[in-house]
């Protein structure tokens, strides 16, 4: 179950999101705890869906509650492929 904290960071997320993106269709997705993507927390298990549709979104956000300890622990090459991964949506 998400801590009190993360729907705050979530809601305050789609808020802005909305603010800046006006016009814009939103959906909200949560990866929640049922992912299978391993130590990569659901960023892989998202960008997979999100790259068999046959029309993704215009605008994307990415809101996380990982903890401190295993945010810092991740390579920076893991950091650079995830973000390779999320590129190919352009």
């Amino acid at each position: 179950m998400d801590s009190k904290l993360d729907l705050f960071t979530q809601n305050l997320d789609i808020q802005y999101t909305v603010g800046v993106a006006t016009g814009v269709p939103v959906t909200f997705v949560s990866v929640g705890d049922n992912y299978q993507d391993g130590d990569d927390n659901g960023f892989l298990d998202i960008i997979n869906a999100l790259l068999g549709q046959s029309a993704p979104p215009q605008v994307l956000t990415t809101s996380y509650g990982l903890n401190v300890e295993s945010d810092l622990s991740k390579s920076l090459s893991v950091c650079v492929y995830i973000l390779l991964i999320f590129n190919q949506l352009i």
